[in-house]
């Protein structure tokens, strides 16, 4: 389901990208108009000659047609649009000043659709993240503050959508985590895991989301700067990270009682 969500998120924000570079295109478009207007007018003052004032006529015609393709564009694609968003876009039939004002009226319109869609989280996913926050507060007593700070941003940033965000933070809780661990692999840092009892030697899963995070993480923070981030990859990152976290905090207790049974006579 959420990789279907994950489609769905991608068509939008290709949508929304459509939008705001048609809206970006009629600004710098009116703003040519703007300054033509004002030279011609200057001209006209200033007594330039007829040759001066026709080459800006020309040049304001040149900039209409540009109007015209761009208008023809945003006419196109916006039939299929207001169909899938519920939005009611006006068609556009002149190439002037006012039909650039109006065409980024009628952008805005989708943005604003597009926008709110895109911050607002699937239910699945908003259910997890909040399963995610509940089991981190069983075990946030024993754990540094600065893990929880940490933690904690990182689900804020992935009930925001912003998914990239919150698995760059997570990344670094995981990297932080598995320097602590013995080992110069992820797999030697597993087995010495399993040595200490903090893992049990049955549990492949919890084996094997270990190395799954631990590679996802520096795919994110290291190895590919093309990487970006859906909310499945958030949610793994999450997961894996506390996992990390009950092992640490596992591990802080057993170093407590080993030293304290120590100091006893």
């Amino acid at each position: 389901m959420i990789q279907s969500e994950s489609d769905e998120r991608r068509r939008m924000l290709a949508i929304l990208g459509q939008y705001e570079s048609l809206k970006t295109q009629a600004k710098e478009l009116l703003e040519k108009c703007w300054d033509i207007d004002a030279s011609l007018t200057n001209a006209s003052v200033s007594r330039f000659s007829a040759s001066v004032r026709c080459s800006l006529r020309t040049r304001l015609e040149k900039i209409y047609g540009e109007c015209s393709s761009l208008i023809s564009t945003y006419n196109l694609t916006r039939t299929n649009d207001e169909k899938a968003l519920g939005v009611s876009l006006i068609e556009i039939i002149d190439a002037k000043e006012s039909s650039l004002r109006r065409l980024m009226v009628e952008c805005d319109k989708v943005i604003r659709v597009l926008s709110s869609m895109q911050n607002s989280l699937p239910q699945e996913a908003r259910g997890n993240l909040n399963d995610l926050r509940k089991e981190y507060l069983e075990i946030s007593d024993s754990i540094d503050v600065d893990f929880e700070k940490n933690f904690e941003e990182s689900l804020k940033e992935a009930e925001h959508s912003h998914f990239l965000a919150s698995t760059l933070i997570t990344s670094r809780i995981i990297d932080y985590l598995l320097r602590e661990f013995k080992g110069e692999t992820d797999e030697e840092k597993v087995e010495n895991l399993v040595v200490l009892k903090i893992v049990d030697a049955k549990d492949k899963d919890s084996q094997q989301k270990i190395i799954k995070s631990s590679r996802l993480s520096r795919n994110f923070l290291n190895h590919r700067i093309s990487t970006f981030a859906e909310c499945s990859d958030a949610l793994s990152l999450l997961g894996g990270c506390l996992l990390l976290l009950k092992l640490y905090s596992k591990i802080q207790i057993q170093k407590k009682e080993i030293s304290s049974s120590q100091r006893k006579p």
